[in-house]
């Protein structure tokens, strides 16, 4: 990958968008696709248990150099999608075009969607598996110590100034993405976001304990068994590796694309998260990977982040421009420049939360990662999801949010109906409520609605008819009223903003000759097209 220097950052923007379209095209036109790990050998493959799967070569030199297995999601998700041999090609090819297109959006001013600029906010739920201990011992973590994990999340994403997630790289992002502890359970219920799980409770765990359990177990039992809705969750499980993955810290599956999942369909659904070696889950536990960055780099794959040697060497892209070349996977926390690149050539980007170093060496997601993780989130199943997921709220009797605009969106004429997706989020049917809206940041206005909506329920919702001048503009709608009580916005899904814009546009009947030379025609005489 061609590296630029990081101070000519118009001819960065410019060679990212160039470099964006050709990706795409030359995947769709067949020719060599450079995302491929390397394929090992059974002679020089470490076998894991009686499950067939070989460890790819950063992970075989993990395992000598640590005795640890740092991140097993390459090797994980390669099984998912074994029915679908072609999903690297295809994600690719979809998210550069989806990148491209959020690009020009946000340099138009078309930027039209819940929170583009602003903080994405993630449900989580962490499913605690444990073996029958007291509350804070062994694998039974204590919720100071998930709490604790969040927080390095969130200092991690949000680049957070005082923390070890702070950086003054000039590529560094704040990726505006926080985590937060679900405050619902799929059936309403408050909850703190941990889910408790006594493994001897679970099916076959006897014979699959050993103790601990190997990914085999937790993938095609522990989680379909515990899994909460992961529409509305971003499921996390803490766990006891044993067997064969006594050595692993943890592992995540990595998101689908709108044309097409990694097994073809949905039935990966019930496995969609993060499993984590409860060892590692949090901070201030000790060693080179105690302080919590196996999940920042984990849930950086569960957004579709790729470790920064592309898993397979200088020559291989991870598609972030911005992440200078690397030959491997780096351990401790080295100076080392293993690729040679031109016009200038960087070191590896030891720091970054997709390489294989030490937690206390990370400190850096950056702008192209971020831009990566926020497209997925705002376009792909199971992830755009969540942004309005009623975890994030704490239980109500009487609550309407409005949870998506279907209009305005991008160009529109200059006079134009407001649509936009109600949503019960109470436990009561919404019967009534008032939604408010702001155009261009203007005076309040008010529509009242009626109907019925059982809880989880939308309903699309016309807003009265507005005319306005060419230009940008913007629209703001929340739930003000629900069932005659009065209730706040509330940041995480009761507010939506679109920015859009208002084209001069032709008058009808349009008529055009096409005898002129200039494109687009000024004048003309075509009046029907049969």
């Amino acid at each position: 990958m061609t590296k630029l220097l990081y101070s000519f950052k118009l001819a960065l923007i410019f060679f990212l968008g160039f470099t964006v379209q050709l990706k795409a095209q030359k995947i769709q036109e067949g020719l060599p696709f450079e995302n491929k790990s390397k394929n090992l050998s059974q002679k020089n493959a470490y076998q894991r248990g009686n499950n067939g799967i070989y460890l790819k070569d950063f992970n075989q030199e993990a395992l000598q150099r640590t005795g640890k297995i740092r991140c097993y999601s390459v090797e994980y998700n390669e099984q998912l999608r074994k029915n679908n041999p072609n999903f690297d090609r295809d994600f690719e090819a979809w998210i550069a075009k989806a990148i491209a297109k959020r690009r020009r959006d946000i340099a138009n001013g078309n930027a039209s969607t819940r929170t583009i600029g602003g903080v994405y906010y993630i449900p989580v739920v962490v499913h605690v598996i444990h073996n029958g201990e007291a509350i804070g011992t062994g694998s039974n973590i204590s919720d100071a110590q998930v709490q604790d994990q969040i927080n390095v999340l969130n200092e991690d994403f949000r680049k957070m100034a005082g923390t070890p997630g702070w950086n003054t790289h000039p590529e560094g992002a704040d990726t505006r993405i926080e985590f937060v502890l679900a405050k619902r359970t799929p059936a309403g219920a408050a909850t703190n976001g941990i889910n408790r799980v006594n493994r001897n409770t679970l099916p076959n765990n006897a014979t699959n304990w050993q103790p601990g359990f190997e990914a085999t177990y937790i993938n095609g039992t522990i989680k379909p068994n515990t899994i909460w809705n992961p529409d509305e969750y971003m499921n996390m499980w803490t766990v006891q590796f044993g067997g064969a993955d006594a050595g692993l810290l943890g592992y995540a599956q990595f998101p689908e694309s709108p044309i097409g999942g990694v097994g073809c369909g949905a039935a990966n659904a019930n496995t969609d998260g993060l499993v984590m070696g409860y060892q590692y889950f949090g901070r201030g536990l000790g060693g080179p990977y105690g302080d919590g960055r196996t999940a920042t780099h984990e849930i950086g794959h569960g957004l579709g982040l790729r470790h920064i040697w592309g898993d397979g060497g200088c020559g291989v892209d991870d598609f972030c421009a911005d992440t200078p070349t690397a030959g491997a996977a780096n351990f401790g926390c080295p100076n080392v420049n293993s690729c040679t690149d031109t016009p200038v050539d960087f070191p590896d980007m030891k720091e970054n939360y997709m390489d294989y170093t030490d937690d206390l060496c990370m400190n850096i997601f950056t702008n192209d990662q971020a831009t990566r993780m926020r497209t997925v989130i705002e376009n792909s199943p199971r992830r755009k999801t969540l942004l309005t997921s009623p975890a994030l709220l704490a239980p109500a009797t009487n609550y309407g949010g409005i949870v998506d605009i279907v209009s305005p969106l991008g160009n529109v004429c200059g006079t134009f109906t407001p649509t936009v997706i109600l949503r019960n989020l109470g436990s009561n049917n919404l019967t009534s409520a008032t939604i408010s809206y702001q155009i261009d940041g203007g005076s309040t206005q008010t529509f009242a609605w009626s109907g019925s909506l059982a809880y989880k329920a939308t309903a699309n919702v016309n807003l009265p008819t507005q005319t306005l001048s060419t230009g940008n503009h913007s629209i703001r709608v929340w739930v003000s009223v629900s069932n005659g009580s009065s209730h706040s916005s509330d940041m995480y899904v009761n507010e939506i903003i679109s920015n859009f814009s208002v084209g001069a546009g032709n008058s009808l009947p349009f008529e055009e000759n096409f005898e002129s030379n200039a494109f687009p025609p000024t004048t003309g005489t075509l009046s029907k097209i049969l």
